[in-house]
């Protein structure tokens, strides 16, 4: 006789059939015994859901069980894009994790799977799982990447498997595979890198959950994520013991639930930090040890992969308060004779920053705004004397160069015909010495990680002045410290440091700031006579910068200044 209520729970729940079903996996029978904490969000029916994680807590293995579910009983009828940051850990994951799943569970999973000699596509029942690498390799313009491989895959679902490493890129075009699903599911995983980066900003947009433990002694709950390391104490043996946070008494990290910090959120996007402080196979005092002396020095490791907390060193990544810190008491003044010059980053918008120097040499950001279009930059470069412009050459190229033409030369607020030196910007990957400029071009080119650096240490060290902290000045730090240092690995297995976008990606400020400092050093001292002392023709220093020494260093010593 057959027991209805079995069957139902079978296809209802992946939770049950795994269990159920025995499912044997690479490593061993998959069980929920010592990793309760797994059991939820294996039944888990969302939108959206993040997991970020330290290393080796089964959320891989959760997610392709529950797609292999949803597929098997027909919930995913046109199947799951499951990517991975590029082919080779696709194809290790597609020989070592999935494909003996399918021979190790032929009753339960393997008679449902044709096509098994494709290592990046499989038949399941009748629907397909695609496995792709993420990266973006075909370039269809100078600002946008396209995957051959993620074209006309027509699916249900799309898992992202270590997400901080892909391009963010691949999200809107993995998403447009589910255009015709009545689903539209998205499971992001992995462990963290940076703050506001990867998969720890998509966590921040979800219901937050964490692991909260119950104290059989006095009911208090514990997080061992959040309230670490306190809530880990040593025995006689020197063993990690888990601890109330209150009453101190030992308590059991099978005994938690998920507690949701945003509830409201719950039922469009779940996410769950999870920690090897509740492995059942790590000793907590060990990650204790490693986070007070961390292995080689490298406390980075410690954070992301055992606590699955992102971290960044402070000199990598310019906070709203070093900004702030540089704030001057005085605001923003409709003009300023001067002499001045002008950053500009090109996107939807223009980004403007106006800087000169003070007497002693500091950079003084005297102007920052945000304008619609070039016909704008004439009555800025007019009210505050600008002698010279670094713009963003991409990705808008001709308009820039049609600015460069029709904007060269201006009047002055006295009334003086001022000669504007207009420079279009390139940003090169590779390493050269401080701005090379090609002056028949009217193109500086540097290295964009080297001025970027210039950048932050100006600000961290506090050798900048800038206007009065105001709502757009709240923009500008926020968009200052929108961008990070991260150490990446390119195509050919080369590692470098190159600055990424993190936060809401809006690193605009960053740029026009890098763009006005590298042509900044130019300009005289700024003195304290009257205006009518200033000269409003281009200073000279601007003639032949080609012909000069060239010296690396940061944003200010890129571009000497003359005798």
């Amino acid at each position: 006789m057959v027991d209805v209520t079995v069957d139902k729970l079978l296809a209802a729940s992946p939770a049950f059939w795994a269990h159920k079903s025995k499912i044997q996996l690479p490593d061993g029978l998959f069980s929920f015994t010592g990793r309760e904490y797994l059991k939820e969000s294996m039944n888990e029916d969302v939108p959206l859901s993040a997991d970020m994680k330290g290393t080796q807590g089964g959320a891989s293995s959760v997610q392709m069980l529950k797609c292999l579910h949803a597929m098997i009983t027909g919930r995913y009828p046109k199947g799951v894009l499951y990517l991975f940051p590029n082919a080779d850990e696709m194809g290790d994951f597609s020989k070592c994790r999935f494909n003996p799943i399918i021979n190790d569970n032929p009753d339960t999973i393997g008679r449902f799977v044709h096509d098994t000699d494709t290592v990046g596509l499989k038949r399941v029942n009748s629907s397909y799982l695609f496995m792709r690498g993420a990266r973006l390799s075909q370039r269809l313009s100078l600002t946008e990447k396209a995957s051959p491989k993620l074209s006309g895959i027509p699916v249900d679902k799309v898992v992202y498997d270590e997400w901080d490493f892909m391009d963010p890129g691949v999200r809107e075009k993995a998403y447009g595979r589910m255009g015709d699903s009545e689903f539209k599911h998205e499971a992001f995983l992995g462990n963290p890198s940076i703050p506001d980066f990867g998969i720890d900003l998509i966590w921040q947009q979800t219901d937050q959950r964490y692991w909260q433990i119950r104290c059989s002694k006095c009911n208090a709950y514990t997080c061992l994520e959040l309230d670490f390391p306190d809530c880990i104490q040593f025995d006689s043996e020197g063993k990690g013991v888990r601890v109330c946070i209150k009453c101190g008494a030992e308590i059991d990290r099978t005994k938690g639930e998920w507690v949701a910090k945003y509830p409201q959120r719950s039922k469009e996007a779940v996410g769950r930090r999870w920690s090897q402080l509740n492995s059942a196979t790590v000793d907590p005092g060990t990650i204790v040890r490693a986070w007070e002396h961390p292995p080689d020095g490298n406390i980075a490791d410690v954070y992301r992969f055992r606590l699955g907390q992102p971290y960044i060193e402070s000199e990598n990544r310019l906070t709203v308060q070093q900004v702030y810190a540089c704030c001057s008491s005085e605001g923003m003044y409709p003009s300023d004779r001067g002499p001045c010059c002008m950053g500009v980053d090109v996107g939807g918008t223009l980004h403007v920053v106006v800087g000169k120097r003070t007497k002693t040499g500091t950079p003084h950001i005297v102007h920052v705004a945000e304008y619609k279009e070039f016909t704008d930059l004439p009555e800025v470069m007019r009210r505050y004397n600008v002698q010279a412009v670094a713009i963003d050459l991409y990705p808008e190229t001709r308009a820039v160069r049609q600015f460069q033409a029709s904007a060269g030369t201006y009047e002055s607020i006295s009334g003086v015909s001022v000669t504007c030196y207009i420079f279009g910007v390139e940003y090169l990957d590779k390493q050269v010495r401080g701005v090379v400029e090609d002056q028949q071009a009217r193109v500086l080119k540097t290295s964009r990680t080297e001025s970027m650096d210039g950048v932050h240490a100006i600000i961290a060290d506090g050798k900048a002045v800038l206007p009065a902290r105001s709502g757009k000045m709240e923009e500008y730090a926020k968009q200052m410290s929108n961008t990070a240092k991260v150490l990446q690995e390119d195509e050919r297995g080369n590692r470098l440091y190159r600055y990424i976008r993190c936060g809401d990606g809006q690193d605009h400020y960053y740029h026009a700031t890098n763009y006005c400092l590298m042509v900044l050093n130019h300009l005289p001292l700024h003195a304290e006579e009257p205006p009518s002392q200033y000269p409003e023709a281009p200073d000279k220093r601007f003639l032949g910068l080609e012909k000069r020494p060239q010296r690396s260093g940061g944003a200010l010593s890129g571009l000497r200044r003359g005798a």
